[in-house]
């Protein structure tokens, strides 16, 4: 799943993940043709800390995100 936006005080932008990086997993659990970004998410709840693999160019990366409420979804 590539990464198309990012907004700048959003999840994605406090783990650094930038538009054009490929998630590959979340928590160990590969995303593909049998199992969607939406699925996996609807297991994690808000104040969670997630891992999340994803590629930047050649390389593959790592980051830990902490999933908050931002003001708008409250």
């Amino acid at each position: 799943t590539q990464i198309i936006q990012v907004d700048e005080d959003g999840i994605a932008a406090r783990a650094n993940l930038r538009v054009g990086d490929v998630l590959l997993a979340i928590d160990g659990q590969t995303l593909g043709a049998d199992r969607s970004l939406r699925q996996l998410s609807s297991a994690f709840h808000w104040g969670d800390v997630i891992n999340v693999t994803y590629r930047r160019g050649p390389q593959t990366r790592n980051a830990n995100i902490a999933l908050r409420r931002l003001p708008e979804d409250l």
